[in-house]
């Protein structure tokens, strides 16, 4: 699962809880440090994470799928995370 600027609490959709039940499987996160509310989030969901769980917080980067354009590397890096854990 690759989570791009997630929130602990979105339209109803409590997150944490479903970070624990996700269990042992493998998580990339990815928040930009002035979407403050989304870095907090991730963090916070990192720690929830029980299987491997990477954390990238960038500075500048915007949020969501804007971070794909303003870092130009994170295409390829989530590319390769799903590639490791799907192969």
């Amino acid at each position: 699962m690759v989570l791009l600027s997630p929130g602990l609490s979105y339209a109803g959709v409590e997150t944490s809880d479903a970070m624990v039940a996700y269990g042992e499987r493998p998580v990339f996160i990815v928040a930009s440090e002035e979407d403050t509310y989304s870095a907090d989030s991730s963090r916070k969901l990192h720690e929830l994470a029980v299987g491997n769980s990477r954390l990238e917080i960038y500075q500048g980067a915007g949020h969501g799928t804007n971070m794909l354009e303003n870092e130009p590397g994170l295409g390829a890096e989530v590319i390769e995370y799903l590639k490791e854990f799907l192969e």
